[in-house]
């Protein structure tokens, strides 16, 4: 089906985690039973191809439950979380709806034998909500040569976490980040953070439900910093040791002009953002941002040995915590 088939670029999918999620759902309508056994040869069936390797199953299978779309069912037994998909593509359906809205104007402009609107030029400040805000952000990341950026934990680490990476616009600006930094190396980042490890661990374990899995996940994503820093010159994150102030994104796309202010609950939690297009504001806050970057710790430098064991600390730290309340 023609519809069926767009799936993975709505859910942020690939098609082999796709045939995943059709071979389970096909167990479903047939009986109780979902064993990975079962789903292999579901899939193998569906697919006309040989079963696919066990652990290449197992790898897919906890990305899409990192992600929310298949859940657990009982011992060694798994179902499709409905609920799940019809949620992620409502989140997709109102970035697009907002989408068709800029399209209609824009024709209406060319029927007007017009391509330039006074107002709208006129109009140097929007808000995006956070799930619009990351597709803008996923968009500008396509063709920027550098983008400087303050956080409380670095996005770009993000991009193969599929616990953290639930929510289709988030995971693109993540994707596209490590594709053309990391991969391409044609994507400058300087990133300045806080590494606000409460923060991570807190995310990962409202997806997970359990301490042992988040504290594990943050462990891996540490671990792996100092290498990937190490081999990446394009990526540069330095530690705020103390408030950097607002949390902003300065995107390059042959010259400097465009703000991204985010906006956070009492948690920390994103929320959305102010966008500004204005040279000039752009201008005074890369100054800013600047300043803060001076004074802050190179990840990458000798003296990033303290950070890391003081990251290590507030890991251990909260996931005592954790284990204590129960």
């Amino acid at each position: 089906m023609v519809t069926a088939s767009k799936l993975p670029k709505w859910l942020g999918l690939t098609q082999q985690q796709q045939a995943i999620i059709e071979a389970i759902s096909s167990l479903q309508q047939k009986g109780p039973k979902t064993s990975p056994n079962l789903i292999l040869a579901e899939h193998a069936a569906l697919t006309s191809s040989p079963k696919m390797q066990k652990s290449n199953f197992f790898t897919q299978l906890k990305i899409l439950r990192g992600k929310g779309y298949v859940k657990k069912a009982g011992e060694a037994s798994y179902q499709v979380d409905f609920d799940a998909i019809k949620n992620s593509l409502q989140h997709v359906q109102a970035a697009m709806s907002k989408e068709t809205e800029e399209l209609k104007k824009a024709k209406a402009m060319v029927e007007q034998r017009s391509l330039v609107s006074s107002k709208e030029h006129a109009q140097a400040v929007k808000f995006f909500e956070y799930e619009e805000l990351y597709y803008k952000l996923g968009e500008i990341a396509e063709t920027a040569e550098k983008f400087q950026m303050t956080g409380v934990f670095p996005r770009i680490l993000y991009a193969h976490s599929p616990s953290l990476m639930y929510i289709p616009g988030a995971q693109r600006f993540a994707q596209t980040l490590w594709s053309r930094c990391i991969m391409d190396k044609k994507l400058e980042i300087s990133y300045l953070t806080t590494f606000n490890i409460n923060y991570l661990f807190n995310n990962l374990y409202s997806v997970y439900k359990e301490p042992t899995p988040a504290y594990e996940e943050v462990r891996v994503l540490l671990n792996n910093l100092e290498n990937l820093l190490q081999q990446n010159e394009k990526l540069n994150l330095r530690y705020s040791e103390g408030s950097y102030g607002l949390d902003i994104d300065l995107p390059y796309r042959g010259k400097l002009e465009e703000i991204f202010i985010r906006v956070r609950d009492e948690t920390r939690k994103g929320i959305g953002t102010i966008y500004i297009h204005s040279p000039e504001l752009a201008v005074r806050f890369k100054e800013l941002f600047e300043e803060k970057w001076e004074r802050a710790i190179d990840m990458g430098g000798p003296k990033a040995g303290s950070v890391y064991k003081k990251l290590e600390r507030d890991l251990e730290l909260i996931y005592s915590k954790y284990h204590t309340k129960r």
